[in-house]
């Protein structure tokens, strides 16, 4: 086919051809070959086309939701006794890990087996490899916790994912392993209810059950199991105190940030901390430590470069390596959970009259065998709630009432029990499983499920009874073997199983 230069038109093969001069010095016109389907558009000069290029109407796609892809994860809805990573690798699934709602990877805390060796990280889920790249996860620290990659079909970019640290990604490919069809898998994820329990929106007709004990007795056995865990930890680290310390560190860091607490108390143990005597410097290096001093995470304007420098060096002095600034997360928290405010909290617990000031063990013994238990809640929060120091660009508040509640439960409560057993009081073993009915009821997404249930009275040892029969029988679907649950299964039948 030759341009056409003199402004004439020709039929060829049924397509209209027409000159339009684009520029009428350069000699170049543009071309339109009209159909009723499509639009065909070309530069040439008099002699040869230059570009031809063809114009369609872009077709909409249905893409499946990444949510999907999620789902199928973490219901394991594949065969999972042979899989293959993408470079040929075994891999087995020991611990899926727990879906995350905020940023950062899709899945926390995974335990892996890939080719005979035990991974322990996080899982990114997405529906092509190439979105590990559009979501520009390859330049995130963050995403070098990542242990495994899964998608669910192959492209061009599967086997070339790489971390921000440079290390290749293993890769998991799906489609290959679901055992049934994916339209049947999005028909069950686009109809499953999102409700919260079976029997929420039948629990008033529990008015005669009496579930006020039942609860509390599951409260008692909740903490308990926690007291276990302290127990089985006791058996390795024989310190109380340090156990107390990161158990306080880890309720610091609200759920987003347990993991960066954590390694703060290990990186500033409990006896360096107390080694600082200067709250200031001591706070200092709690933020020196955590990498956020220097980091664009969080600005200090009351801090010129002198005094960070004077931080990093007392960090130094007390061989301590910083943490990346990558591990914190700062995405829907609100600032009062910031991890800059709650590292000046946990440095805080070192001041005078505070908790870890000197021997935390025996200052909580001494309060709890030399008072009435319905006082502990008053004084345990005046050694939670040391005086702290601030500035008017950041201000440090003292640690909340509903988090101190949450300390007590998670961190005291079960050290003290494992104290009790260990120098052999009994009966501060019964007091302190009687504290949790002087502590407030627990408002959150939990126990919102049993708001339904009339109760005669709503204190931490119900609450925490809720916590422990959502997550023992209500999510499991054990419902016949709840003492509300029998109660809807048996109450229309005229005789009992």
């Amino acid at each position: 086919m030759s341009s056409l230069s003199d402004g004439r038109s020709k039929s060829c093969k049924g397509l209209q051809i027409e000159n339009q001069p684009r520029d009428a010095g350069s000699g170049i016109t543009t071309n339109t070959i009209d159909t009723s389907n499509c639009k065909l558009l070309f530069y040439g000069t008099t002699t040869s086309i230059l570009e031809l290029s063809v114009y369609e109407p872009e077709v909409p796609r249905l893409e499946l939701p990444e949510s999907l892809v999620q789902s199928i994860w973490a219901q394991q809805a594949f065969t999972n006794d042979q899989l293959v990573t993408h470079a040929g690798d075994t891999l087995n699934i020991i611990n899926p890990g727990k879906l995350n709602r905020d940023a950062g990877p899709d899945f926390l805390g995974a335990t892996l087996d890939i080719n005979g060796i035990v991974w322990h990280g996080d899982i990114e889920i997405h529906r092509t490899s190439k979105d590990w790249f559009t979501h520009q996860h390859h330049v995130n620290p963050r995403y070098n916790s990542t242990i495994l990659h899964v998608s669910l079909f192959q492209d061009a970019h599967t086997g070339t994912l790489r971390r921000a640290d440079k290390s290749l990604l293993s890769e998991l490919i799906l489609s290959t392993y679901l055992r049934t069809t994916l339209r049947k898998l999005l028909y069950a994820h686009r109809t499953t209810p999102t409700a919260g329990i079976a029997c929420q929106n039948l629990q008033a007709d529990c008015k005669d059950l009496q579930l006020a004990p039942w609860l509390q007795a599951l409260g008692q056995k909740r903490l308990y199991r926690k007291k276990a865990r302290v127990a089985a930890s006791f058996l390795k680290t024989p310190n109380l105190e340090i156990l107390l310390y990161r158990l306080i560190l880890a309720g610091l860091g609200y759920g987003k940030n347990i993991e960066p607490m954590l390694d703060i108390a290990k990186r500033v143990p409990v006896f360096t901390a107390r080694s600082i005597s200067n709250a200031a410097d001591r706070a200092g290096v709690f933020l020196a430590v955590s990498g956020l001093l220097f980091s664009n995470y969080s600005a200090y304007p009351e801090f010129d470069e002198k005094l960070k420098k004077r931080y990093i060096q007392l960090a130094k002095q007390l061989e301590i390596v910083p943490m990346p600034a990558g591990a914190w997360r700062f995405f829907r928290l609100r600032p009062s959970n910031f991890p800059t405010r709650r590292l000046r909290q946990a440095a805080s617990l070192f001041n005078t009259n505070a908790l870890f000031h000197k021997d935390a063990i025996g200052v909580l013994d001494r309060l709890m065998c030399n008072n009435p238990v319905s006082s502990w809640r008053r004084l345990l929060q005046k050694l939670l709630q040391p005086s702290v120091t601030g500035t008017k660009a950041q201000p440090t508040t003292k640690i909340g009432s509903t988090r101190i509640g949450k300390l007590l439960l998670n961190a005291i409560c079960p050290v003290m029990l494992v104290h009790a057993d260990h120098v052999g009081k009994p009966a501060l073993e019964t007091q302190i499983t009687g504290f949790m009915q002087y502590l407030k009821f627990e408002r959150d997404e939990v126990t919102r499920h049993f708001d339904g249930l009339a109760l005669t009275s709503r204190h931490a040892g119900i609450s925490q009874g809720m916590h422990e029969l959502h997550e023992t029988l209500c999510i499991r679907g054990r419902c016949t073997t709840c003492k509300a649950g029998k109660h809807f299964i048996y109450k229309d039948l005229k005789h009992n199983f």
